[in-house]
């Protein structure tokens, strides 16, 4: 898998592998800076195998995991950092998406990222949300997972889903990230539902000790 260490001197400089194994004694005593980092891809409606959707609140539309990713930024003063791919690169059908989605995950497709996290070093804790497609995280996530090392980082999923739930989402990002310490205790909720999942949200967090 290859990856990069992106350090920021004023002007970004990249290095290549800096595989920085977890401390043990690290696990549970993540305190540092943290931040929200999300891919969102909605799109009218909802449906079981794309799991996208538009979520709307006091007047406002989100998609459904941005809306769990501006409630957890809030709730715990994190930075946000939205998983971007080029304009126009997903169709905007739900049926041609899932298709278009199934083939993606068919060839291991690692889709190119328009969205660039420069100062990854300042984060102890990384919030990683998600929508299920397929039973599994969309192909640009595995993108993101393969351009940031996340070794030495506590990485805490949470996912929008029809039906998957967490989508084997903590183990999917172990395997992608052996030396970063997953959390297993994820958050899920159906992308119809994430409006009304402040207060859960909310308890999952401070479940978590936050």
């Amino acid at each position: 898998m290859k990856r990069v260490c992106l350090i920021l001197f004023g002007a970004l400089a990249v290095f290549p592998a800096c595989d920085k194994p977890l401390d043990e004694n690290q696990e549970d005593g993540f305190n540092g800076k943290s931040i929200v980092v999300y891919f969102s891809n909605p799109l009218p409606g909802v449906d079981a195998v794309a799991g996208a959707s538009i979520t709307i609140k006091d007047g406002q539309k989100y998609g459904s995991v941005q809306y769990m990713a501006e409630v957890i930024k809030e709730e715990t003063e994190s930075d946000i950092h939205r998983i971007m791919v080029e304009e126009n690169h997903y169709p905007t059908v739900y049926r041609e998406l899932a298709d278009f989605a199934n083939a993606e995950k068919a060839d291991n497709a690692r889709p190119k990222l328009t969205s660039n996290l420069t100062n990854l070093d300042d984060y102890d804790v990384i919030f990683l949300g998600t929508p299920i497609w397929w039973y599994t995280l969309p192909m640009p996530v595995f993108s993101f997972l393969d351009q940031y090392d996340l070794s030495g980082k506590k990485v805490i999923p949470f996912t929008a889903h029809e039906g998957s739930g967490l989508g084997g989402a903590p183990a999917t990002i172990k395997a992608e990230e052996p030396h970063a310490a997953v959390e297993s205790n994820g958050f899920s909720a159906r992308g119809t539902q994430t409006s009304s999942q402040d207060d859960a949200i909310k308890s999952w967090l401070k479940d978590l000790g936050f």
